[in-house]
């Protein structure tokens, strides 16, 4: 009996705090429902074995979150065979929890406070003349149910419980225990949201979320991982759209896992997407210039062919930008001048000029000078070099001691004393490089001058060639009439046109 009197002042303090709090938070519409089922009477007769009809016409209605509120009415029966029938009315207000969020089926229990009309039309034999035979009395529901979905605002309720009643005397008999009764019901329920209902529980009411094209139904209408609510107001994304920017990258991901802005495809404002820098170039969405070298991404992929992931990409030893910017030399060679001194020597350790391979402007470049131990920066110490390896590098010498016979590429008698010094000298300095350029007057066919000029040429080539020289260190040209140095209107000049010049290339 005590404990039965301690549940009975918690349901009424939930009775009445339910009631205040849901004229509070009831913003998600209500509900209908009809049920019907069965009564089995709990008295001092025992449990009745007769199932007994009962109908129940019910109101629901939101509270908060998992709570309901139900407010219901309804006509039943307890028949105790050939012991006693009693017609009960009753009147009930239920709280209803329900703990989980299924889209099909939702369970939940209940608990509450009601009052009831009874009338004993059929009385025991040991009635107690002192007992009422019908009056209000008030009961205690508690019991769990189902709801299954069956369209969008349509459920089937099946629902069991057991009800407390305030008097002995349902029965007619009173011996000092409180009666009660089972039922077991089945029927329908129809919802009608408001304006304000949150089916999904996600934060964001039914009619704003139909506005935006979000389903009502899905926390997370686009499957990406956040819920709509948090794409809303927290990120700005898009709830519709698991790839707000449509960059390839799933909003999540950027969010959670790369770090990007799901709202710009291209976070760092670099000219590459987001999935490009993290899928193909693995350089940083979230940084515009990855290896801090002075040079955007973009530019260094597209625009200067660099490696955007290394800062000095030739490995001279100067950062890409500073090659480019302030130097003005070659990010992918490491020796812009061609003198075998690495930009970055050059520049921080000789300071000599990384795009002249000869910086002091004496006979042998900078590389050469550094090898013998004299200084890139004074040609006064330059090692002085045959006239006929030239003034330097690139400027040609007429080599008056070459003849050939008249109409020929044969090389006169007299032109071999000269070309073995040639030979010596080209031994001597094995790193040189030449060119051999041949050239005739205007005499005759210019078709025939310019095979002429070849072939006296490559028979300059192949006198050294035989005579131990590599041939990978010359070249052989012919010009022709095509580069006169005199007038070819004169003797004179004539034969100063007709001439065979070495150049220095290396």
């Amino acid at each position: 009996m005590h404990y039965l009197k301690t549940y009975l002042t918690v349901i009424l303090l939930l009775f009445f705090w339910q009631q205040a709090f849901s004229q509070l938070k009831n913003q998600d519409g209500f509900g209908l429902g009809l049920e019907s089922g069965s009564f089995l009477g709990q008295s001092d007769f025992g449990r009745s074995a007769t199932f007994s009809p009962n109908i129940m016409g019910f109101l629901r209605y939101s509270i908060s979150g998992p709570f309901h509120g139900e407010i219901s009415a309804g006509y039943g029966q307890i028949i105790h065979k050939d012991i006693y029938e009693t017609t009960i009315y009753p009147v009930q207000n239920r709280i209803f929890i329900s703990p989980f969020s299924m889209k099909y089926i939702n369970p939940y229990a209940y608990a509450g406070v009601g009052f009831l009309y009874y009338e004993v039309s059929k009385v025991p034999q040991i009635a107690d003349k002192s007992a009422a035979k019908n009056e209000w009395t008030g009961f205690a529901p508690i019991g769990l149910g189902l709801q299954v979905r069956l369209a969008d605002n349509l459920a089937l309720e099946i629902n069991g419980g057991y009800s407390y009643l305030l008097t002995d005397v349902i029965d007619a008999v009173d011996a000092g225990e409180y009666d009660g009764f089972w039922s077991f019901s089945t029927g329908i329920s129809v919802a009608f949201p408001s304006g304000s209902a949150d089916s999904d529980g996600d934060g964001i009411i039914n009619s704003q979320e139909e506005n935006l094209g979000i389903n009502p139904d899905n926390p997370d209408t686009d499957n990406d991982g956040l819920t709509d609510y948090d794409e809303l107001y927290r990120y700005k994304t898009r709830p519709q759209n698991s790839d707000s920017d449509l960059d390839g990258l799933n909003d999540y991901d950027e969010i959670f896992t790369y770090k990007s802005n799901p709202n710009l495809s291209d976070t760092d404002d670099d000219g590459l997407k987001d999935p490009f820098e993290i899928n193909e170039y693995k350089t940083n969405p979230l940084k515009a210039d990855t290896d801090e070298d002075g040079l955007n991404d973009n530019d260094e992929i597209n625009k200067f062919k660099t490696d955007p992931l290394a800062a000095d990409t030739d490995n001279d030893k100067i950062k890409d930008g500073e090659e480019l910017n302030s130097y003005k030399t070659d990010p992918l060679n490491a020796d812009s001048d061609m003198d075998k001194l690495s930009d970055g020597d050059e520049i921080l350790t000789y300071k000599t000029d990384p795009l002249i391979a000869d910086s002091d402007g004496g006979t042998l470049n900078d590389g050469m000078e550094i090898e013998k131990g004299t200084n890139p920066l004074d040609k006064s110490d330059d090692v002085v070099e045959p006239k006929l390896l030239g003034a330097g590098i690139g400027i040609p010498v007429i080599m008056k001691g070459v003849y050939f016979r008249t109409n020929s590429s044969e090389i006169s008698t007299e032109s071999e004393i000269f070309l073995q010094d040639v030979v010596n000298t080209l031994k001597d300095f094995p790193e040189a490089k030449i060119e051999i350029r041949g050239h005739t007057d205007n005499t005759g066919d210019a078709n025939y001058n310019f095979q002429l000029s070849q072939d006296r040429a490559d028979a300059v080539k192949e006198y050294l060639v035989h005579n131990g020289i590599d041939p990978f260190r010359i070249a052989s040209i012919g010009f022709g009439e095509t580069k006169p140095i005199a007038e070819n209107d004169t003797k004179v000049g004539r034969q100063k046109n007709r001439r065979i010049e070495f150049v220095r290339t290396e």
